[in-house]
């Protein structure tokens, strides 16, 4: 009978998960563009900060609840992976991409840096929030910076968007993250627990993928509408907030004690599939759907190193 709860808590997390990413992600998106800005700062902090909210109340209520640093941490890193290889892979299988410039130089490289920060963080230990605030500064730059870059290039703004109900959504779509979130964890653990899975590979899969979910419906939206800087945008943005803001949030309820394993085996294979994005994009102006081939097989098997 437990293991049925445990399954139908997961189903009705990732449901709740959904449905509300879905619908932060439209509201935001409305007040965005009300706002004037651009595709890009759209997808790279409205859609990216809305589809990553999942990802932070995961990891924020784990520390919260005591379990393992391993589900944060894995969370993180497991999203970085599932954006790169699966959330893009699925998106070029619909609609191939043409690179920006700013994504090939800018983006790209502020992505790898993130990624680099929180790799020398693990390394040093356990991660308190005094030690994320190192993360907390690069966040800050990283606003700052795309915030004179989106002033440059703001757009007309729309008098007609309704800022008011929009808000109200938000909200709303606020609270089902966080129940979404409550119910995911808990199926989560109980199956690792019965099963005797590892924190560790349960928060690089099960909990990653069903916070990656909100990522990957906008994408697919988004592939599908041919509006290719929201894609990529959302893909490298998630991966931007995701070690930036998400470790110093979970940091600050107590310090994030990971695994061995988290850091010798998964810090490196992250870094891999983030070279691996790198390469694609600094060698070729457009991503097809070979590339979203090649990112998706590169996931499975993942996957199958895993279990």
């Amino acid at each position: 009978m437990t293991i049925f709860l445990a399954i139908g808590a997961i189903i009705i997390g990732v449901l709740l998960l959904h449905f509300g990413g879905e619908r932060l992600l439209h509201s935001s998106i409305t007040v965005a563009r009300g706002l004037g800005l651009s595709n890009l700062i759209i997808g790279i902090f409205v859609v990216a900060v809305a589809t990553s909210t999942p990802e932070v109340l995961t990891s924020v209520i784990a520390q919260f609840k005591g379990m393992p640093g391993d589900i944060a941490m894995g969370n993180v890193l497991g999203s970085n992976i599932a954006n790169i290889s699966l959330v893009l892979g699925i998106s070029l299988l619909i609609s191939p991409c043409k690179l920006t410039k700013e994504i090939r130089l800018r983006e790209m490289a502020f992505m790898m840096i993130a990624l680099l920060l929180i790799i020398g963080l693990m390394w040093i230990g356990p991660i308190t929030f005094r030690r994320s605030l190192l993360l907390v500064v690069a966040l800050a730059g990283y606003l700052l910076f795309h915030y004179f870059e989106a002033r440059k290039g703001r757009k007309p703004r729309c008098p007609k968007v309704a800022y008011l109900k929009e808000s109200l959504l938000i909200l709303i779509a606020t609270v089902l993250l966080f129940v979404g979130a409550r119910f995911l964890l808990y199926g989560a653990v109980k199956i690792a627990t019965m099963f005797g899975i590892p924190a560790r590979v349960i928060s690089l899969t099960l909990i990653a993928l069903g916070t990656s979910l909100p990522e990957l419906a906008t994408a697919i939206a988004a592939a599908r509408r041919g509006e290719e800087e929201v894609v990529l945008g959302n893909v490298v943005g998630s991966n931007i907030f995701n070690p930036l803001l998400i470790i110093p949030l979970a940091a600050l309820v107590r310090p994030i004690v990971f695994s061995k394993e988290m850091f010798v085996q998964d810090a490196p294979i992250v870094l891999a599939f983030t070279l691996l994005l790198w390469g694609m994009v600094g060698f070729f102006k457009r991503l097809t759907r070979y590339h979203g081939i090649a990112l998706l097989l590169a996931y499975f098997l993942y996957i199958l190193y895993l279990y």
